[in-house]
């Protein structure tokens, strides 16, 4: 559900941010189709897959316990855009993006449009809808 802003909001009004597992990095593309993840300290590379949300143009990562939902990643707010991200854990292709989609069960995010899929700062040749039941 989108709010007046355009932006989705949190479906589950009465479900509130954790303040305890609010960790959360942002992900960023380098060279050669390689992401990396940068928070406190040096850059870590991803793999295997995460929640993440998009605000203010910068994807986000969660990086808090196996618990941690999207809506604790956003703290609460409206995100342009959320779901799961899967990257490759091989020797050689950790850190390659394997694909992205909208399961967001807070922001229920629909299938990516054309008209506003750069904003989001995936690659829309990765992106894979979700279906909800």
């Amino acid at each position: 559900m989108r709010g007046t802003d355009g932006k989705f909001v949190n479906t589950l009004e009465h479900d509130l941010p954790n303040p305890g597992n609010l960790g959360r990095a942002e992900l960023r593309l380098m060279g050669s189709g390689h992401w990396k993840i940068f928070d406190s300290g040096e850059p870590r590379t991803p793999k295997g897959s995460f929640n993440y949300i998009v605000q203010n143009g910068t994807v986000y990562v969660g990086t808090g316990n196996a618990a941690q939902v999207h809506v604790d990643i956003a703290r609460g707010n409206p995100v342009e855009y959320a779901g799961r991200i899967i990257f490759r854990a091989g020797k050689a292709t950790k850190g390659m993006l394997n694909f992205w989609n909208n399961a967001s069960g807070h922001y229920i995010p629909e299938p990516l449009q054309p008209e506003w899929a750069e904003s989001i700062k995936l690659p829309v040749d990765k992106f894979k809808a979700y279906e909800y039941d």
